[in-house]
């Protein structure tokens, strides 16, 4: 069996539990009803970075703001 494989059997109750995690987090950039959890995803991605020995920086994101367009097709 290829070792790529071997790998992902070996380790698929961490992938799952990986995925789990990062699925239970409604981070949907576009919905400003859900900035927060955006935030909370990115956190969570700094903390598994720093982990690997990445060095992170968070910065402010600013204030977003939702623009209802209407498009009228004659």
């Amino acid at each position: 069996m290829c070792i790529i494989y071997s790998y992902v059997d070996e380790n698929e109750k961490k992938f799952v539990e990986t995925l789990s995690q990062v699925v239970s987090i409604k981070s949907v950039s576009a919905d400003p009803d859900l900035r927060n959890e955006v935030v909370k995803m990115m956190k969570w991605a700094e903390v598994k970075l720093q982990a690997l020995g990445a060095t992170t920086e968070l910065c402010d994101i600013g204030v977003q703001v939702q623009y209802l367009i209407n498009f009228l097709y004659v």
